[in-house]
């Protein structure tokens, strides 16, 4: 049990990281497209920018951070932990921001 935890907990953690890179900068593009060009009206098109914003974005953390895993499984995993990070985190903090800009600027 403790070679499992010993093996697990370095990946877990260089997915979060890896991963929170990730989702940043995929929400960031996101709310580029959605909010300030709005380009982006509905939530498909958002989430399909979001995506294609992440197959290139994980490639290049690959890149730079490298990985001793193979690059199919890393790739794999990270893109996991940033669409985990996106759906959990990002569609709610989208929602509050677009929210308070609408409140304080306001409506499209």
């Amino acid at each position: 049990m403790e070679a499992l935890i010993e093996e697990t907990l370095p990946l877990l953690a260089f997915g979060l990281s890896r991963g929170a890179i990730i989702f940043i900068i995929a929400l960031s593009v996101v709310y580029l497209f959605g909010r300030m060009l709005n380009f982006a009206k509905t939530y498909r098109q958002k989430n399909a920018i979001a995506f294609l914003t992440m197959l290139p974005t994980t490639h290049l953390v690959i890149l730079n951070y490298g990985t001793e895993s193979s690059y199919l499984f890393t790739f794999v995993v990270l893109m996991s932990f940033g669409i985990l990070l996106y759906v959990l985190i990002g569609f709610k903090l989208y929602s509050r921001v677009d929210h308070a800009l609408d409140k304080k600027i306001g409506e499209d």
